[in-house]
């Protein structure tokens, strides 16, 4: 073929030198003659083309109209010299002339060829509306959407064409070169989901779309999306995980969120993923507080109750409202909880929290307000650490426990007594922890009698009343007690006689408390280890002896011959 080309371009260059070049009188009747044919005059535009005679090309181009070209074959050898050249009048009415061009071919030019304008939407219409499609030429939309440089506007309108001639790409495709356009707006966003739709996808493509939207479309785009799926009626099926996937994107706005909140509502959560959902916001978000009240108001409103361990783990483990923790609480006990189920609860909150002072006092006194209990250590905890400034609080919070059917264990006033500084018992903590069964031991009576500081009428009722839960005749109970640099160990009688420091009209009234129980004052006592008369030991340190002390050893005739 190249000979024969060759063999023509020579002869043609020797009648060019024969005319001189030019266009003889003869050559433009014979073009005259053709009669406007313009399958004969493209004809001569290929052939001066192709023998490079730019003379009679010109002269013939300004003869010929593209519009009129009946040949299928010709216009489409006439359209790739137009390309080539940048005729671009001539590919504009070839396109046009859509009913004498193989549409099908004339349209993969057009979307890969032509530089992108008005005009290249105008003439696609055509080509497309005639185009025979096969169904794989999703695939040169596909293609032109990854490489080419057109306008959004341009690329939007290819693929709600594609759709309509059911060639559309997959909508992964759309998503990554015509949605991820940060320009794109709104209303855009609206007409491709609304042609999309329209495809009625197939639930694998529909799942891995809303995964997408969920998980990596920008907020706004991902809310038309949503909005419109919906507005088609396109059944979506989601899951917890998708939802809970989107909560916790911080490049999301709280706005953006709560919307796709709603939007999946509409879906139709079940209980469970709903459950789920309200989880993830409560103990895995971490972010401002204002943020996470707003997403846990909103997801609030489509559940009826929140789980056990989910509650139970924000109240104990988490930390990360801060002071806020109360108003949180607040809130999520206006569900529809079974309060039994955090019977525990306080008490491991009380114990492992490391929440501020200040919080703890105020969850715990929310927690006991709507009727979760401590146990009785944690109580007993909680009164031996109570100071003047908090005891009338740590106070009511025993009383409210005991109201939620906390019981008091035996043993905690005795081991109140026991472990906290006579000098800090407070009266209403000691009425609490004394209930009808208490047990009272040695030690502990021998702490409130010997060394409290309460007022005569309070004392010695309850003296007399710590006596009875002792078991023993008052006064008669073991003692330690330090006197004069010595270690004695004796009854209580004996003890309080010896190392009292209350006032005269209170010694009175408990002395004589424990001479009315038959509290004997002479039984040997241990001095240092060693078993010594108490008549023996107070005579020989008589000089030494406080006033009171000596004044109740002559009261009860300590000294004299018959002791």
């Amino acid at each position: 073929m190249k000979g024969i080309l060759g063999q023509v371009k020579r002869l043609y260059d020797k009648l060019c030198e024969v005319s001189n070049g030019g266009i003889s009188a003869e050559e433009e009747a014979l073009y005259e003659s053709f009669d406007d044919n313009s399958d004969a005059f493209g004809v001569l535009v290929l052939v001066f083309d192709t023998l490079q005679a730019h003379t009679h090309l010109d002269f013939v181009l300004n003869l010929f109209d593209a519009s009129h070209v009946y040949s299928k074959s010709l216009n489409a050898n006439l359209l790739n010299y137009a390309l080539k050249n940048d005729k671009r009048d001539i590919v504009d009415k070839i396109f046009m002339n859509s009913d004498n061009i193989n549409c099908r071919e004339a349209f993969i030019i057009c979307l890969n060829s032509y530089e992108d304008s008005s005009q290249k939407q105008q003439c696609l219409v055509p080509i497309m509306e005639k185009a025979d499609f096969k169904a794989e030429d999703y695939k040169q939309i596909e293609l032109y959407l990854v490489n080419t440089q057109d306008s959004l506007v341009t690329k939007i309108m290819v693929y709600r064409k594609a759709v309509d001639y059911k060639i559309a790409p997959p909508m992964q495709s759309v998503v990554e070169h015509i949605l991820s356009d940060t320009s794109i707006s709104t209303e855009q966003v609206s007409e491709i989901y609304k042609s999309f739709c329209s495809t009625k996808p197939k639930d694998a493509e529909l799942y891995e779309l809303i995964t997408d939207i969920y998980t990596k479309h920008p907020g706004k785009t991902a809310c038309t999306e949503m909005q419109e799926l919906l507005n088609n009626e396109i059944f979506i099926r989601l899951s917890d995980k998708i939802v809970k996937a989107m909560i916790v994107r911080k490049d999301l706005s709280v706005e953006d969120r709560v919307e796709l909140l709603q939007k999946a509502e509409q879906c139709k959560l079940n209980a469970k993923d709903n459950d789920s959902i309200l989880s993830e916001i409560l103990l895995k978000i971490e972010e401002s507080y204002e943020n996470r009240f707003t997403l846990l108001k909103k997801m609030m409103e489509y559940v009826d109750t929140i789980s056990t361990n989910s509650l139970t783990e924000y109240i104990v483990n988490s930390s990360i409202d801060k002071d806020k923790k109360q108003d949180v609480l607040e809130e999520l006990f206006k569900l529809n909880l079974n309060m039994s189920f955090f019977r525990d609860v306080l008490n491991n909150y009380i114990k492992n929290s490391t929440d501020s002072e200040e919080t703890k006092k105020a969850v715990a006194q929310l927690l006991s307000n709507h009727g979760i209990g401590v146990d009785s250590d944690r109580l007993l905890e909680m009164a031996c650490a109570a100071t003047e400034d908090n005891y009338s609080e740590t106070a009511s919070f025993i009383q409210q426990s005991i109201n939620n059917n906390t019981r008091i264990n035996a043993n905690c006033l005795s081991q109140y007594l026991e472990r906290v500084s006579p000098k800090k018992y407070h009266s209403e903590l000691i009425s609490l922890l004394a209930v009808p069964f208490s047990k009272v031991t040695d030690k502990a009576l021998a702490n409130y009698v010997l060394y409290s500081e309460d007022p005569l009428e309070v004392k010695l009722q309850n003296s007399i009343v710590f006596s009875e839960k002792n078991r023993k005749i008052f006064g008669e109970s073991e003692c330690e007690v330090k006197h004069l640099n010595n270690t004695i160990k004796c009854n209580l009688f004996q003890g309080y006689v010896l190392s009292s420091e209350d006032s005269l009209a209170i010694v009175q009234a408990v002395v004589g408390a424990m001479k009315q129980a038959k509290a004997r004052l002479n039984p040997s006592i241990y001095v240092n280890g060693k078993s010594v008369k108490f008549k023996k030991y107070v005579s020989e340190n008589k000089t030494q002896l406080a006033q009171t002390t000596l004044a109740l050893c002559e009261e009860n005739n300590v000294f004299s011959f018959f002791f």
